[in-house]
């Protein structure tokens, strides 16, 4: 019990000063990993990364206490039996998954076991939104703030097809456009639409086009 309140406390602390936040960044291309992490560092330089260039590599090393562990693999599954020893053995860590959208469904089983899974063209944006709301977000804001810190929460935890969707409204696409584009039926499309409407508690698509905006520019 001692050592598990004093994991906490450290957590907690990281999280309220100075102190950096350790995460893990596991992946086979070290230009990803570079370009991201550097991204990522400009904006939260609390944040202190670690690089290993696939899971063994990490089993391998002696290791600090993640608060995070970022994977991105092009196949999960090569490392199914070590991720899953990693998680069992880091539960108290948050487990990251990135990736590519055609081997999404092939690694369903496992990055069911992720806290997150951000694929594709959302990775960075989503990465930055997860950081800030766990390092930057304050609680006195202005009311407008405040609405766009939430809508920002919900992007977060929107399925890829539902994300994808409210930047090609926020494009000025229309349904059968955007149909198009994700390879979907419009029907579909307009059943995005209405759920993403409802997500966001607004009623017309141009408010879908202005929640977007809000997000990205602020």
């Amino acid at each position: 019990m001692g050592s598990f309140n004093y994991l906490k406390d450290k957590i907690f602390v990281s999280l309220n000063t100075n102190f950096n936040m350790d995460v893990a960044f596991i992946s086979e291309c070290n230009t990803f990993y570079n370009i991201l992490a550097k991204s990522i560092n400009m904006k939260y330089p609390s944040l202190k990364f670690f690089y290993y260039d696939s899971p063994a590599q990490f089993e391998k090393q002696l290791q600090p206490a993640f608060n995070y562990i970022i994977v991105k693999l092009t196949n999960f599954e090569k490392y199914d039996v070590v991720i899953q020893k990693m998680i069992k053995a880091n539960h108290q860590t948050k487990f990251i998954g990135l990736v590519i959208n055609n081997h999404l469904k092939l690694s369903e089983k496992l990055l069911s076991q992720f806290t997150y899974v951000f694929t594709d063209a959302e990775i960075e944006d989503k990465l930055n939104l997860l950081f800030y709301d766990v390092i930057d977000n304050k609680e006195n804001k202005q009311f407008d703030g405040l609405k766009i810190e939430q809508n920002k929460r919900k992007y977060l935890y929107l399925k890829p097809e539902y994300s994808r969707c409210l930047y090609l409204v926020y494009q000025h696409k229309t349904a059968a456009e955007i149909a198009l584009l994700m390879n979907k039926s419009r029907r579909t499309i307009e059943k995005y639409i209405v759920a993403l409407k409802t997500i966001f508690e607004v009623k017309r698509k141009q408010d879908l086009v202005d929640v977007c905006g809000a997000i990205i520019k602020q």
